[in-house]
């Protein structure tokens, strides 16, 4: 956490702001590294079966 707290004070943030975009730097960092790892599948078949779905109601 201390390097990322280092980091994000580079950007001359206010002190709180400091919480909120270290925050968002890690959730980033960590959806970036699950998505590389494989962990998320996106079940494309699903997505547009939902979305045919949707556009036909209308």
């Amino acid at each position: 956490m201390r390097i990322a707290y280092a980091t994000v004070r580079g950007f001359g943030l206010a002190e709180d702001d400091l919480v909120h975009a270290v925050r968002a730097l890690r959730a980033t960092l960590v959806g970036f590294v699950g998505l590389e790892h494989g962990g998320h599948r996106l079940d494309t078949a699903l997505l547009t079966t939902g979305l045919t779905h949707r556009a036909a109601r209308r």
